[in-house]
């Protein structure tokens, strides 16, 4: 279950993305779901030393049949 400092640490995350893909004129480029992934993982490795961003980026890709 999510924390609320889980949740607060997730939406700076995505504000950051979100800020990083305004052009100078406020309009938001597309995210793309790479992106997403790579910001979350590179947050919940600054929150857990023990966090292994290889499962967790593999966790993230559908498998392909």
């Amino acid at each position: 279950m999510a924390t609320r400092k889980d949740c607060v640490r997730t939406a700076e995350a995505l504000q950051e993305l979100y800020r990083e893909n305004m052009n100078e004129w406020g309009k938001v480029y597309p995210v793309n779901f790479t992106d997403v992934v790579l910001k979350l993982a590179t947050m919940y490795e600054q929150d857990n030393p023990q966090f292994d961003r290889i499962k967790f980026l593999y966790a993230c890709t559908p498998e392909t049949a």
